[in-house]
């Protein structure tokens, strides 16, 4: 029985060893992207470097976009790396000169996909394989996930539950009925696919509400009643229960097996078992590194990557592809609610790590992607419309939703209505989520009904976006208050007048508002009494008080009884201070009489001794003092 404690205590001892732990890190990191690369390219887990290989990925190269002829089957890796290169290039550039008109970077990106997709010179060029282009889609949704549950606040999940409960998971359940019903009733789209398609439009997008509540914190409008953070929390829950909706959806609608009991009872055991793991593995982060190693955010981002985007395939190699979302969404907040305590910077450098490779990397890519899947030639006016009371119909819905749960909040009529039109942009998820939808249904149901829905996934990107960003930073600024936060502004010290002093006189320069309490620290020293037989005993021993510490007190004035004022006499009248002729005829006259006692006592003789150059530096030569 003592076997098991010993080893128990014998791994606590290694993991706790720093250089131990971080070679145990270090063991991890390498196995989880070997894991990643093989899952990735394809190859053989025991044999990577063999030629003939079984395909890991259970993932299909047939394009599942015929009618758009830009992301094509087969396309040599070399073209594909070519095009994608400048394809970033180019969706940076766009991103950045829309930034400059305040609106989102992420629509410049759009579109500039959609004009390589529709400009027939670009088009001819831009050649992608649509394996390639469905890994870097589920790189920038594995991405998502990430940010998703790093950002997440548990505390304050803990003190608002319902008030995020209700702003994320009903409020987006309103929407989504509403997109099913107008979908199915009014556009002939099946129930299965309409359920599919409402997950993916209802998701509020984090990369434009985010950055808009960041800059409202740093105002301080609303930070009084938490109401920025209150949208950011809510989003997130907002995502993850669409991708998680989504991602069950898609396993019951679009799967192979035609036995429903099969997947009842699926179901719950892959969202069980993706728990399980993510719950174990995120145990596992908060002992892999240590956080006194050297480096330690910088590991913590690569064990937390490599950690996802193993799980993430390799779960998906086996078809089991719900489990690999629900798995790092579980990890990566189990890890971060021990990130956050053990440090100082808490988790703020891996949100930013995050955020630079989101912002420079995987977020062009998705917009532009996704923008070269926009057809125009299959765009018509009946398909716009259609397309726009779809979008119009759930965000009243939604804005009507969040409305009447802020009833229930204290808030005042205008902060009720800001938080209810904060839920308006789309983009994230949309881009992430559409084209998966696409590949899933494309086999089974009618192409028309995929173009339309698809089209309308772009349009709320096109539409919702800027306009949600424009209606958040403006509103903001006349529909919530402005917090003033004492401890952050900076007071000059005020100028009290000349306050008298218990002996009549008055202060000359107080120069700070200080207590009317006396706080000096008083400290009295006694020191030991003499034998009585010690008469050498000095007399200065004495009772000491030492004042020190004076904390910018004056002194208190001791209440007095009143007497009379006696006038004070006239001060007496000031000597001008002397001149440096002055100065100079007293120097000279004591150095002359110094001078001759010397040598008197030396025998009597007697020189003479004349001033002489007095401009000149003092010097002595020849026995002439020269000043």
């Amino acid at each position: 029985m003592p076997a098991a404690p010993n080893l128990k205590n014998t791994l606590i001892n290694v993991i706790n060893h720093r250089e131990t732990n971080v070679a145990v890190t270090s063991i991890f990191i390498i196995i989880s992207l070997y894991i990643t690369f093989c899952a990735i390219l394809q190859k053989d887990l025991g044999n990577p470097l063999a030629e003939d290989f079984s395909p890991l990925l259970n993932v299909s190269n047939d394009s599942y976009l015929h009618p758009l002829e830009v992301i094509q089957p087969k396309v040599g890796t070399t073209v594909t790396v070519m095009a994608l290169f400048l394809l970033w290039v180019i969706a940076m550039v766009f991103g950045q000169i829309i930034g400059w008109i305040y609106l989102p970077p992420l629509l410049g990106m759009l579109l500039a996909g959609i004009m390589v997709r529709n400009v027939d010179i670009f088009a001819q060029f831009f050649n992608i394989d649509a394996y390639w282009d469905d890994t870097l889609r589920n790189l920038a949704f594995l991405l998502i996930l990430i940010r998703c549950g790093i950002n997440l606040e548990p505390d304050a999940l803990k003190r608002s539950l319902g008030v995020f409960t209700s702003l994320g998971f009903l409020s987006t359940t309103v929407e989504a009925l509403a997109v099913v019903l107008v979908s199915h009733f009014m556009f002939d789209v099946s129930v299965a696919l309409a359920i599919l398609f409402a997950f993916v439009l209802t998701s509020t997008s984090p990369a434009v509400s985010g950055p808009s509540m960041i800059r409202l914190q740093e105002q301080g409008r609303g930070t009084n009643k938490g109401i920025p953070t209150t949208i950011m929390a809510a989003v997130s829950i907002d995502n993850i229960y669409c991708i998680t909706a989504f991602s069950i959806v898609s396993s019951v609608v679009f799967t192979r097996n035609e036995d429903l009991t099969y997947l009842i009872v699926r179901i719950p055991i892959e969202v069980l078992i993706g728990m399980l793991f993510g719950i174990l593995f995120g145990l596992l982060l908060r002992v892999l590194p240590r956080d006194d190693v050297h480096h330690v955010h910088f590991i913590r981002c690569a064990i937390i990557s490599s950690f996802s985007t193993a799980i993430f395939f390799a779960t998906r190699s086996i078809g089991c592809e719900m489990v690999g979302p629900i798995a790092v969404f579980m990890m990566v907040v189990v890890t971060s609610m021990r990130w956050k305590i053990d440090n100082h910077r808490m988790t703020r450098k891996e949100e930013r790590c995050f955020k630079i490779v989101w912002d420079d990397f995987l977020q062009p890519f998705l917009f532009a992607l996704i923008g070269l899947l926009f057809d125009f030639s299959v765009m018509n006016w009946d398909m716009f419309w259609n397309a726009m009371s779809i979008l119009f119909i759930g965000a009243v819905v939604r804005i009507i939703t969040v409305f009447i749960m802020s009833l229930f909040m204290f808030l005042s009529i205008k902060e009720k209505i800001f938080v209810s039109l904060c839920f308006l942009p789309k983009a994230t998820v949309q881009a992430a989520l559409a084209p998966l939808m696409i590949r899933y249904a494309y086999a089974n149901h009618d192409p028309e009904k995929m173009n339309f829905l698809f089209n309308t996934c772009v349009l709320s990107i096109l539409i919702t976006a800027p306009i949600g960003q424009l209606i958040i930073d403006l509103l903001g600024k006349y529909l919530l208050d402005k917090e003033v936060n004492l401890s952050k502004r900076n007071f000059e010290p005020i100028k009290l007048p000349n306050l008298p002093e218990p002996n009549g006189d008055f202060k000359r320069e107080p120069s700070f508002i200080q207590a009317d309490k006396d706080n000096r620290l008083r400290l009295q020293v006694t020191p030991e009494k003499s034998p009585p037989f010690n008469t050498s005993t000095p007399k200065h021993h004495s009772t000491i008080t030492t004042t020190i510490a004076k904390i910018m007190t004056p002194p208190t004035t001791p209440k007095a009884k009143p007497r009379a004022v006696e006038p004070t006499p006239p001060p007496p009248p000031t000597m001008p201070p002397p001149s440096f002729d002055d100065i100079h005829s007293q120097a000279f006259e004591i150095f002359k009489e110094q001078r001759l006692k010397q040598e008197r006592r030396l025998g009597g003789r007697v020189e003479t001794i004349t001033e002489v150059q007095t401009s000149r530096p003092g010097y002595i030569d020849n026995n002439i003092a020269k000043f």
